[in-house]
């Protein structure tokens, strides 16, 4: 029998997490100050304080229960379990109360935990947020997936050992189940695919040379591919690209030795092995390739790295467009010198390596040689010149400046509008095709969204006379948006601020419909919350363009995927269908229950209230509880047709009367004028046969009436106090008279 903790210790933690659980609410619910939020946390203190705690307490969460001393409960009660939800949702993964905490800091920590998870994830995460508010009585420790995956995975290194010696042996390749999973999440993807490339860069045994193990790396690689494959077709891709960006981080001399291992053709290798690597190859991204060099040749004029000559070899055999290294040799310097800063000899070192690069080019045909003669002179010449140091430092830095990556950039930029603006020529105008592609998806890749407006309306610009698209903006518009391109707008996404978020919809409306595919694709693929909202808004702005492609979406095996489908298609206008029932009373996920709350408020029909009032009548208490917190944490004023409809259907005196109660006090606070009729009509009703219930139901709808304080409000309250039953005169006449020295507290102030 699996060891849990003791008896008294898991009565002790489930007090803590109620008394924790209610305070939560009140400090959410009521303003500071307020007796109930005193109450609770009068009582939470007094749990974490001596006489009760004199020691740490140490409490671990896992998704649905607590563990005291690493042990956990038995048989949670329903309150432990909803706060190891809430707990784990801020991916808290052990809390350590230390005796001597004061009311204060258990609001400040009450507040944390009631924010939406992911605006506290997007500030970055709960243990950070916490640790900046100051020192505390209460330790936080955030679950870290990479060490959680290091602890899963035990023995890994000698594991990936194991793989690599029979690939060296020329055994069958074996992947372990373990690594095939890794593969197959997008969270451990990346760091399994790492090691597995790290372990075979690292395999020097035996003798091993660098061809032996490029080949080894080749069946690796190919083993990986056709062991997800097999698993899942559908993760083969992002396999793939992380494939070539592991590839990207290897040193110059064994990737010059997988290309050119691969390009022989060399025995041994599997050809299936041999396709798939290519394919790799092949789709390493101008980043990074241009960060292969950049990282190489940084560390080299530092003076730790591989020599030039091995990164120059490398870049060849995976570059051979003459255009294609030019331009990644321009980004790659603009990476280095952001690496390795404003270094003394970098211009120097960085001419140097360029040149070497690109010395395969050739001018011959186009410089004649008397010409080049005179060019030779001249640069003897400027070499005299710059040796004289007669000019101020400050004027060579400005000169310096005129030819640096971003003003040249600006400089292509400016010509490239220029010729689009008066060429007038349909041949030459097409001619302009390629530059202007070329010149878009540079733009995307360092994110110069201020440049990329700047063309396009240039390029979209009608001339006198055209009442049609370009030949050439077509083109351009219909190429540009591919899979790449849209990656980079999806990585610009995570970093830059609204107003930028605002320029990438203008662009993606720009481009129009051949980029709503790719940005779905994007979106079903995605996992971090601010790009996925960020895409959803992109697509939102299609209107019905996106329809057919947003459609698609609802067949993801991926529920937040299915999700987000249907919220676009409401924001279209095409779905009125409120959520499934089973999201709303689905206690084991708990932002899916959200959503799904937040969804029957948007769709705001009737059905979508009834079928909210059947979750509240079959769901468990915990799930109603979370139901109702979903509703009023958002101080969304939409709900407040939903509240109502919860007090014309839920029985008062039944089994969701606290659920109606908690309603009225959720009307009190949202202070719309609207709930006015209904509360009225709660203040005057009352049932003979339950006079207390009766008594605080009126006292509640008054307390309601008085927080919304609008002249409709009071003059309810005024009726009340006027007219009816007696307990309705009472409550309101008492709520008129707090509602009074209120306001006239107000005015003194």
């Amino acid at each position: 029998m699996a060891e849990v903790a003791l008896a008294s210790d898991a009565a002790r933690l489930a007090e803590v997490a109620r008394i924790f659980k209610a305070a939560a609410r009140s400090v959410t619910l009521y303003p500071n100050g307020h007796p109930t939020i005193e109450t609770t946390l009068s009582r939470l203190t007094q749990l974490t304080n001596p006489p009760a705690l004199t020691s740490p307490l140490r409490i671990g969460i896992t998704p649905e229960n607590l563990l005291i001393d690493g042990l956990p409960v038995g048989k949670p009660d329903a309150v432990i379990s909803d706060l190891a939800s809430l707990l784990h949702s801020h991916l808290v993964g052990e809390l350590t109360v230390v005796p001597g905490g004061n009311a204060a800091a258990w609001r400040r920590l009450l507040l944390l935990i009631e924010r939406a998870p992911d605006e506290v994830r997007a500030d970055g995460g709960i243990a950070r947020v916490w640790a900046d508010a100051g020192p505390s009585h209460v330790e936080i420790r955030e679950i870290d997936y990479a060490e959680a995956l290091r602890e899963r995975w035990t023995g890994a290194e000698v594991t990936w050992e194991r793989v690599v010696g029979n690939c060296l042996k020329g055994d069958n390749i074996d992947i372990p189940p373990e690594f095939v999973n890794a593969f197959l999440q997008a969270d451990t993807r990346t760091d399994a695919i790492a090691d597995a490339v790290t372990a075979v860069e690292k395999t020097n045994s035996d003798g091993t040379n660098l061809a032996t193990r490029a080949d080894t790396l080749i069946k690796l690689v190919g083993g990986v591919a056709k062991s997800v494959a097999g698993r899942s077709p559908d993760h083969v891709e992002p396999t793939m690209r992380d494939l070539s960006a592991a590839l990207g981080r290897l040193s110059p001399e064994m990737l010059a030795t997988v290309v050119q291992r691969l390009r022989q053709k060399a025995a041994g290798i599997d050809p299936g092995s041999a396709a798939v690597v290519e394919r790799v190859v092949e789709g390493m991204s101008d980043a990074t390739i241009s960060g292969f060099v950049a990282q190489n040749v940084t560390q080299n004029a530092a003076g730790f790295a591989a020599p030039v000559e091995r990164v120059v070899q490398a870049f060849q055999a995976l570059v051979w467009d003459g255009t294609r290294r030019e331009r990644l040799v321009s980004l790659a310097q603009q990476q280095a010198q952001e690496t390795s800063g404003q270094t003394p000899n970098f211009d120097g070192h960085w001419r140097d390596v360029a040149q070497k690069l690109l010395k395969q080019y050739d001018d011959q045909s186009y410089v004649s040689e008397s010409y080049a003669l005179e060019l030779t002179h001249a640069r003897t010449q400027a070499v005299q010149i710059e040796q004289l140091k007669e000019d101020p430092s400050e004027q060579v830095e400005a000169w310096v400046s005129t030819v640096a990556t971003s003003e040249l950039r600006k400089l292509d930029i400016a010509l490239v509008v220029d010729l689009l603006t008066i060429e007038k020529e349909p041949e030459r105008r097409e001619s302009l095709v390629q530059p202007v592609l070329a010149l878009l998806k540079d733009l995307l890749m360092v994110g110069d969204f201020d440049a990329i407006e700047t063309m396009l309306a240039a390029l979209c610009t009608r001339r006198p006379g055209e009442t049609e698209a370009s030949a050439v903006e077509r083109s351009v518009l219909e190429r540009l948006p591919t899979g790449a391109t849209v990656q980079h707008l999806v990585g610009h996404l995570a970093t830059i601020d609204q107003s930028h978020v605002e320029q990438v919809k203008r662009v993606c409306l720009t481009l129009g419909e051949p980029v709503v595919q790719p940005l779905t694709e994007a979106l079903a693929l995605e996992d971090r919350t601010r790009i996925r909202e960020r895409l959803t808004e992109t697509i939102v702005g299609f209107g019905d363009i996106g329809r057919p492609h947003v459609e698609q979406l609802k067949q993801s095996p991926d529920a937040a995927v299915r999700r987000t489908a249907i919220y676009i298609l409401r924001e279209l206008g095409v779905s009125e269908a409120p959520p499934e029932l089973d999201e709303l009373v689905n206690p084991s996920d708990a932002r899916a229950q959200r959503d799904a709350v937040q969804a029957v408020i948007r769709v705001g029909t009737h059905r979508a209230y009834h079928m909210f009032v059947q979750a509240l009548t079959t769901a468990s208490p915990a799930s109603r509880e979370a139901i109702m917190q979903a509703v009023g944490s958002p101080r969304d004023e939409r709900a407040v047709p939903l509240l109502i409809h919860i007090l014309e259907h839920v029985d008062h005196a039944g089994e969701l009367g606290w659920a109606y109660e908690r309603t009225l006090e959720l009307l009190g606070h949202l202070r719309h004028a609207a709930a006015v009729p209904a509360l009225l009509v709660v203040l005057q009703r009352g049932e003979w046969w339950a006079p207390r219930r009766t008594a605080e139901l009126r006292a509640t709808a008054a307390i309601a009436l008085g927080r919304i304080g609008t002249p409709e409000a009071i003059a309810a309250l005024t009726t009340a106090s006027l007219s009816g039953p007696r307990g309705a005169r009472k409550a309101a006449a008492t709520q008129l008279q707090t509602a009074g020295t209120s306001h006239r507290t107000r005015d003194n102030d």
